[in-house]
């Protein structure tokens, strides 16, 4: 048990969408035991230095296979090959790792291809289809045991796409990240949803958490008739690149009334005579622990930053199996700043959430924290909240000129008109302690469409799981899909026991590259 869970350590907890294994299920214990036993097996497959690379696998479809037949000689399919899970927990009948053939630009195919990385994991051509959209990289342990609740659920394919610029899903030069933009990422799943249609004839539903979540609402607003159901997971819709009502809510809405008197306490604590105060310390404890920051490398701007992000981490995930509780008032000052400095103190590169940063400079935006609630305490200090919102997305230099060209019409066209008003039947969960519930959409058009706000929950997709979706929260989730896809008439669903395996995830909207 230790191994697995210092496992997760090592690849990054905080920084990784890697597989998480947690059963949610006291009626199964040995599915919880071969999980586990799972998790240990991944090792050899998720925690290399470089996470990018593919194992092995058997290369061409299962011999007999009608369906992988099919699958390969799409014209958009340049391979496929066939994987052998480590656990296997929904069942799928054949698992594949596909490569598609992608127009780098979708409105000039002489600018050449690019491939594209997904899995599809198959139950029928007589099921639904949920599509994962990924924002990020699509990690091979997803391959090793793949499981999303909401596709459980139905009993539906699952099939899980890479984004474009991100993983192995790259043109391969494009210096000026001219083809990184929502709408090329949504021609590109367009693209794929046309030519597997014929062989999944069923309902298809979108989904996703967070970016991955967006990326579905994106489909969904350039190719309306592609999905029957788009669900989205605390998926933000901010129209600036110091979008504020984020790091509002956070100080004022997010967790309890006890929890926000609590973070402010501390935060008083940690930030009281400025730099001769924890920080002096903090530096200290850096050189302690070999991680080569010197108070000119490691500013105490930035170290105001990293606060406000170790509480943005613990509002979105709270304490369920993250290290980042929150801690006592009586707690020592290095336990303070090595539990809310986490991130700083088990630093990462993130060199491979890069096309992120560009993507919120150019389209997506991004938040700004709400450093005037601390100015008092901040008074005097060399905190200087302007150099951080000079380089909002923490670009390179060579990239900086991409804020010039930061375009919100999109952004803004989907959050005030196209949510509010669309036909298409859109289902929207955010979570009242997340505090990327502040860039929730004004409202939707409650004839077709939903918003839920689940009181318990965390930054997830994961409504099996009771101790962040309850059972009355999980079937409205459910009951909303099924009013237009009828998946409930395969009889194996009703046998089916409630499981949960949660990916757990440090998203790079949580802590940043510093």
């Amino acid at each position: 048990m230790q191994s697995c869970y210092s496992w997760l350590e090592d690849c990054g907890e905080l920084d990784k969408k890697l597989l998480y294994n947690r059963i949610e299920t006291m009626r199964i214990k040995s599915l919880l035991v071969a999980l586990l036993m799972a998790a240990t097996a991944l090792v050899a497959v998720s925690c290399e230095k470089d996470k990018v690379e593919e194992p092995s696998s058997q290369e061409e479809p299962i011999t007999g296979s009608a369906f992988g037949k099919q699958l390969k000689s799409l014209d958009i399919v340049s391979r496929v090959d066939t994987i052998v899970p480590v656990q296997n927990p929904a069942g799928y009948n054949e698992l594949y790792r596909v490569t598609f053939k992608q127009l780098v630009d979708h409105n000039n195919p002489s600018a050449g291809t690019f491939e594209q990385k997904a899995f599809l994991f198959y139950v029928g051509d007589d099921r639904p289809t949920v599509l994962y959209t990924c924002g990020y990289i699509l990690y091979e342990a997803y391959a090793q045991a793949p499981f999303v609740d909401l596709a459980y659920n139905m009993n539906a394919n699952l099939l899980m796409v890479e984004h474009r610029y991100f993983g192995n899903s790259k043109p391969a030069n494009d210096p000026r990240w001219d083809y990184l933009t929502i709408a090329q990422a949504a021609a590109d799943h367009h693209a794929i949803i046309e030519a597997l249609k014929p062989l999944l004839p069923r309902e298809w539903v979108s989904t996703g958490t967070s970016k991955d979540g967006m990326t579905s609402i994106f489909l969904r607003y350039f190719y309306p008739n592609d999905i029957d159901v788009t669900t989205a997971f605390c998926s933000p819709l901010m129209t600036s690149l110091h979008y504020k009502p984020v790091g509002l809510y956070m100080n004022n809405e997010s967790g309890t009334a006890e929890e926000r008197a609590q973070m402010r306490a501390i935060m008083n604590r940690m930030l009281q005579n400025g730099e001769q105060g924890l920080y002096a310390r903090c530096l200290e404890l850096l050189d302690e622990h070999n991680i080569n920051d010197t108070a000119e490398d490691y500013s105490f701007t930035w170290y105001v930053r990293n606060l406000h992000e170790g509480f943005f981490y613990y509002f979105s995930y709270g304490d369920q199996g993250s290290p980042n509780h929150l801690p006592s008032l009586n707690a020592t000052d290095d336990q303070l700043i090595l539990t809310m400095l986490a991130a700083v103190f088990n630093p990462y590169d993130y060199s491979f959430v890069y096309p992120y940063e560009i993507q919120t400079a150019k389209e997506l935006g991004q938040f700004d924290y709400d450093y005037e609630a601390y100015a008092d305490v901040l008074e005097g200090t060399s905190f200087d909240a302007s150099s951080l919102r000079s380089n909002p997305s923490d670009l390179h230099p060579e990239d900086r000129w991409l804020y010039s060209t930061y375009d919100s019409s999109l952004l803004v066209d989907i959050r005030n008109n196209f949510i509010p008003n669309t036909t298409c039947p859109i289902l929207l969960v955010y979570q009242k302690n997340d505090p990327w519930t502040g860039a929730r959409p004004d409202q939707v058009n409650q004839q077709y469409s939903k918003m839920i706000i689940n009181p318990s929950g965390i930054h997830n997709h994961d409504i099996n799981n009771p101790a962040h979706y309850s059972p009355g929260t999980r079937q409205e989730i459910m009951d909303f899909i099924a009013q237009y896809v009828p998946y409930g008439n395969d009889p194996a669903i009703a046998k089916r026991p409630v499981i949960s395996i949660s990916h757990k995830m440090k998203d790079q909207f949580m802590i940043r590259r510093w």
